[in-house]
């Protein structure tokens, strides 16, 4: 699990790293323009949120089922076994 959080730490990183080297070095409205000119650009615009829209929902569908669905566990009905502060 450690290693996940790692990898997703560093596509976090790279990601917005990328995105601030676009924003400064080039003219998002303009290239967004011509990006939106091609017919290509427009089937790319689409799939990606189209895909970001199934996978956020599957998400969301996943969590709820997950939720409505588990029982409790055994440890819920414990005591904790945190040392108090006092």
């Amino acid at each position: 699990m450690q290693t996940i959080k790692v990898i997703s730490l560093i596509g976090l990183i790279a990601m917005a790293g990328i995105i601030l080297y676009a924003f400064v070095v080039g003219d998002f409205f303009s290239e967004g323009k011509a990006l939106l000119a091609m017919p290509w650009g427009i089937v790319s615009m689409v799939d990606l949120y189209v895909g970001f829209t199934v996978f956020s929902c599957w998400i969301a569908y996943r969590e709820n089922s997950c939720l409505l669905y588990t029982s409790p566990s055994p440890r819920d009905r414990t005591r904790s076994r945190m040392p108090s502060s006092a």
